[in-house]
């Protein structure tokens, strides 16, 4: 289910101007997993590959109910993620996730970002990074790959 691409992404009731869609010769190569990838050797079918930025990432809802993603992930598997819960987009040529103001944040490599902490976004690392959603034991994981 995707939404129309005319939306903006918000943030804080700010908007965001979504970067250009990159072409496909110079396009970052960011794939999504929601299983730990082994280092040597990530299963392919584990991998979805995001052949478009911006992208809004968020909770599976009831099917009576409309996404307000662009790509929802199963709540069973991300508990926390609320329906637009983080997007992740280019800053320059690197590609950073920006929470999109959840009610508890986003983590990111470690770091918290979020309306309730310093910063709204983080730059991606080349190769794996770890995103968790919620908090506690209800958190959701899921790694995202830039292969800059």
């Amino acid at each position: 289910m995707l939404r129309p691409k005319s939306m903006p992404v918000g943030c804080r009731g700010h908007a965001v101007r979504p970067a250009p869609r990159p072409k496909a010769a110079g396009a970052p190569r960011i794939s999504l997993s929601l299983r730990f990838p082994a280092p040597s050797n990530p299963r392919a079918e584990d991998l979805l590959l995001l052949r478009q930025l911006p992208l809004v990432v968020g909770a599976a809802r009831s099917p009576d109910c409309p996404a307000r993603a662009d790509l929802c992930l199963p709540g069973s598997r991300c508990k926390g993620l609320a329906a637009t819960h983080f997007c992740v987009l280019m800053s320059g040529r690197t590609p950073m996730i920006l929470d999109t103001g959840s009610a508890d944040g986003t983590v990111v490599n470690g770091r918290w970002i979020g309306r309730r902490h310093s910063q709204s976004h983080a730059l991606l690392r080349r190769g794996w990074n770890e995103v968790a959603v919620g908090t506690g034991a209800e958190s959701g994981r899921m790694w995202l790959c830039w292969e800059g």
